[in-house]
Order: C-alpha cells, then structure tokens, then sequence
C-alpha cells in the first residue's frame, strides 16, 4: 500500500483477549504491509470490575505473531515487572500509556528497569504517549527518563487529553501540544493515536487525516478481528477491512515531506517541516480559542433565556433601551484596553445581543 512508504502505522487490538483473536487479527493486519502490531496485555482500568488484560500468558501469542507474520510487536508497559516479562519474552518495542506517562515515579521504574537490557538489546524502542493533562513538561520528563536510561529509538504519540469541556470526542485533540513536543524533540517521530482521540470508530478517519495534515509520522491505530464483540473500548476499534478502507483513503499533502530520511539529527531539511508544523499550531491555537468562545457564547445566551424569564414572570419588558446602550459602551471601553476596535466591539455586540434577545422571545412563545 503506498501510504506505508510515507508513514508508520502501528495497529492491533486494544486488548489481548484469546490466542484466536489475537493471530486472526495480526494475520489480517499483515497482509495489509503493517510492519507493527500492538496489544495490551495488561490493561489499566479507571473502574475495578473491568477487563484488566489477560496478562503475561498473552505474551507467547504475541510471540507467534512475531514469528509468523514478521511483524515488530509493542506492549505496554506500567510497571518493571511488565518490562522485564516482555523483554524476556522477545518483544523490544514497549509503550507507556497515558496514564503511566503522569506518573514520574512510574516512568522512573520503567526506566530502570530498560536499562540493564540494553546492554544486550540495543535496540529496545520505547512509544511515549502523552499524559492525561496538557503538560509538556510531564511529557518531556518521561521522554528524558527513558532517554537517560539509554534508550536511543524514542517515539511520541499523541492521543489527546482528558477534559471536562464538552467534545463529541473522547479526548480532545489539543494539537498544538503535540506540536510543541515536536519543537522540543524534531528528530524524535511522531505518531497520532486517533481512536483514543475519537472514542467513536466513525471519528477515527477524519483525526487520522488532521494528524497527517499536521505532518504527522503515522498512526497507532486500534483493530480488532470483531470489534463489536471487543471486551474494551470495542466502540473505537477498527475491524482489518475498515483499516484498509482508511488507509487508502488517506492523502499525504504533497508539500509535507514525510519520509523517515528526513528525520536526520542536524538535518536542514527538517526546516520546511517545522514551518508546516508551526502554521498548524497557530491553526489549532485558533481552533481552541474559537471551541472555547462558542462555549461561552451559549453559556451567554442561557443566560440571556433565564433573564428573559424573570422579566416576563415580573411583568418587564424585554428590552431595555438603556441598558442596552450602556452595556454597548462599556464592552467598547473592554475591547479597546484589551487592543480591540471599539466600532468592531459594538458589532459584535449587537449581533450577540440580537440573537440573545431572539431567544427569549423564541422561549417566551413557546412557552405562551
């Protein structure tokens, strides 16, 4: 498939769940050209009761997938234990999940963990993806304990942050955090993980193609043989075919230079990327500012709808002439401390104003 000479994909189940499911789904996934497979074995769940992996029985499968199908295999990891039992099992690509990113003591133990090894493996391969909360310094300080431990192959991989803002996405994508991390570390790849991002398989497309759009390295992207009958996160999960189907779907800009020759330590030809890369932060800055003012828009107008209610329970009038016009000159006053145009606030004003008062006459009716 074309795409996978431009850029890494890693895919495979979220969780270990039977010998069958696991060769069935690393068999379809093979003959797509995927060169890594990735599976949980141990399972970190937000609610006790839940399926916490099948543990280190699952290894020996994952070894047979290495064995039959050629592909590279990566686990992930929490604890020194986990380490020690994957890379004694073979397996030298591991990954620190979200949460375990979050948590310094944790990464300091897997770091040391890695250590010893790579004195016989140098080429032990760590996936970091980023932690729970926007912080590039939580992420960084993971990326530097893994690093001091003496692991040269270091991947990013972002797959969004917990919030409490409204999003029809399980985790919000925060770009421009990822990219941030790129600007600390240009020669470290960077692979987007959109079905955490997405938390519906029906998103999982569109984020994969904003990453690629943002000069992404690749996907890490979760499939299953039959994700409706997934024991965990079954909603997110591709089946083989849907993988395909959106790997062909796909588009590589042809001004965003990808190809992993690129990714040279001093290389200059890095630059045109990085310009890319930072014309998509200022895009997803804007992004944000643009989610958080619409947020605020209709938090405004709910409570523009209640105003209206009071005033029709008292017998007031919905609009207020004086009111209207003072509270017009005090947010041109606002804007123009904060740099705004005092004529661009008074607009904006007024069509914010208009649309508040349409809905509490809209309300009033429906209510009459």
């Amino acid at each position: 498939m074309e795409i996978l000479k431009k850029i890494l994909v890693v895919a495979g189940p979220c969780a270990t769940e039977s010998r069958e499911q696991v060769l069935a789904t690393a068999k379809e996934i093979a003959k797509l050209g995927i060169p890594m497979f990735r599976a949980g074995v141990w399972k970190p769940r937000t609610l006790p009761g839940g399926f916490e992996g099948i543990g280190a029985e699952a290894l020996q499968w994952l070894q047979e997938v290495q064995k039959s199908t050629k592909m590279s295999v990566a686990v992930e990891v929490a604890r020194a234990e986990h380490v020690r039992l994957s890379l004694n099992a073979g397996i030298s690509t591991l990954w620190l999940g979200s949460r375990t990113t979050s948590n310094p003591f944790a990464v300091q133990e897997i770091a040391d963990a890695i250590a010893p090894y790579l004195k016989h493996n140098s080429k032990i391969k760590v996936l970091v993806k980023n932690p729970l909360t926007p912080d590039t310094d939580l992420w960084s300080g993971a990326v530097e304990r893994i690093k001091n431990a003496g692991v040269n192959e270091i991947v990013l991989v972002h797959r969004g942050f917990t919030s409490y803002e409204r999003s029809i996405f399980r985790n919000v994508p925060l770009w421009s955090i990822a990219l941030q991390m790129h600007k600390r570390y240009p020669t470290l790849p960077l692979l987007c993980d959109p079905s955490h991002i997405a938390g519906n398989r029906k998103y999982i497309e569109q984020i994969s193609q904003q990453a690629l759009d943002l000069a992404f390295d690749g996907l890490m992207v979760e499939v299953h043989n039959n994700p409706n009958t997934a024991l965990s996160d079954a909603s997110q999960q591709l089946s083989p075919a849907e993988l395909e189907q959106m790997l062909y779907n796909l588009k590589i800009k042809e001004d965003t230079p990808l190809d992993s020759k690129e990714k040279v330590a001093g290389n200059k030809g890095d630059t045109k990327k990085l310009h890319i890369k930072d014309i998509g932060l200022l895009r997803e800055e804007i992004d944000q500012i643009d989610s958080k003012i619409l947020s605020l828009l209709a938090e405004r107008i709910e409570v523009a709808k209640r105003i209206g209610e009071y005033k029709k329970e008292n017998d007031m009038p919905l609009y207020q002439d004086d009111r209207h016009n003072t509270m017009l000159e005090q947010r041109a006053e606002d804007g123009a401390q904060k740099g705004l145009s005092k004529e661009f606030v008074k607009r904006l004003m007024e069509v914010i104003h208009s649309e508040s008062l349409e809905n509490q006459i809209n309300n009033d009716s429906k209510k009459s």
